[in-house]
């Protein structure tokens, strides 16, 4: 079992399998699906229920950049007056 969390803890479950034969962790790759997987590499999706013709999709990107930014800057601000400390957030 904890072979397993540990694959999908790494977000490899995909394509790898582990198993524990006696005392050896045996790995086995599906190339295939491990292919397939790839051709996503350094891609996202966004989903959103705002109709198209109110917002294109950069403007979705915009804003949900912008919403990382708020909520890094809010982790900061928590972070720093959990620690006592006051600073100007960007």
């Amino acid at each position: 079992m904890a072979l397993q969390n540990w694959v999908k803890r790494h977000k490899l479950s995909m394509f790898v399998t582990l198993t524990l034969e006696e005392a050896v962790i045996v790995c086995a790759i599906d190339e295939e699906a491990k292919a397939q997987d790839s051709l996503l590499d350094g891609c996202y999706l966004l989903e959103t229920n705002v109709p198209v013709d109110l917002m294109d999709a950069k403007t979705v990107d915009e804003r949900y950049r912008d919403l990382q930014k708020v909520e890094r800057n809010f982790r900061t601000v928590k972070t720093a007056a959990c620690i006592g400390v006051a600073r100007p957030v960007d």
